[in-house]
């Protein structure tokens, strides 16, 4: 299911508070844009997310406002 979400996604946002959890590079569609709001990276920067050839745009970390904002907005959201 997440898989698919992925694939399907022209945006991915990640925030998953744990190093143990990556998102496989072939989810990422091409010309997508990804970001990373968790503290650990959810995205292996080693195999090049930013690849200019798949035109993939990657935001590797957020600001601390910004991500408090996002946190708050969660937050509200499930209430």
């Amino acid at each position: 299911m997440v898989k698919q979400c992925m694939r399907g996604s022209l945006v991915i946002v990640s925030g998953v508070p744990s190093n143990m959890f990556m998102v496989p590079m072939e989810w990422i569609p091409n010309n997508s844009t990804v970001i990373n709001i968790a503290v650990e990276s959810n995205f292996d920067e080693r195999t090049q997310i930013d690849d200019a050839s798949r035109g993939v745009t990657y935001v590797p970390h957020m600001g601390m406002v910004t991500v408090a904002a996002l946190e708050y907005n969660l937050i509200s959201l499930h209430r």
